[in-house]
């Protein structure tokens, strides 16, 4: 016997038995009792995520994510650094909040908050922070403690930022 798809509950049918010849004269009816398991949240394929510096980016969630078991709405979501990669490309990162920091430098870095009540992701850069290609890792968790994951980049494109000119006095001599 093979339940449906994310079916639970009772399954009933009838059986003969057969010796190869006759039927019993009676049908027997089996009951079959599919207990529910909870699946994980299927978290849609990221795709990568782009914005330019001195910006910042929100992105909603409740999109990216489905679940049989649990509304979307009861769904809690982490956005992690890929730690491996974060080393490998010079990055520091530390928990921040209800976020992480990602550091380039001690000035340059890049903030990433979750808030689970509006369901909305911010990605914010400091001034002038630019960098293609970070890895983050987002992670949805249901009631269960289930998780589903996946992987994408953010990029934090340049921006030509106008000249500064500050205000000067100058002395010359005559002739």
């Amino acid at each position: 016997y093979v339940a449906s798809a994310n079916f639970s509950g009772t399954d009933r049918f009838e059986w003969n038995a057969s010796d190869g010849d006759d039927f019993s004269e009676s049908a027997v009816t089996l009951e079959i009792t599919v207990n529910e398991i909870n699946d994980a949240p299927d978290v849609a394929e990221i795709p990568a995520l782009s914005f330019p510096e001195d910006d910042y980016l929100e992105v909603g969630l409740d999109t990216l994510v489905t679940d049989i078991d649990t509304p979307v709405e009861r769904i809690s979501w982490t956005i992690t650094p890929q730690e491996e990669t974060m080393a490998k490309l010079g990055f520091r990162t530390k928990k921040q909040g209800g976020g992480y920091l990602i550091q380039d430098t001690e000035d340059d870095s890049l903030i990433i908050v979750v808030n689970n009540e509006t369901r909305i992701a911010e990605f914010k850069a400091t001034p002038n922070f630019n960098k293609a290609d970070i890895p983050v890792i987002f992670i949805a968790t249901d009631d269960s403690l289930d998780s589903g994951r996946d992987t994408t980049t953010v990029t934090v494109t340049p921006v030509e930022d106008a000249p500064v000119i500050a205000n000067a006095t100058q002395s010359l001599q005559e002739d």
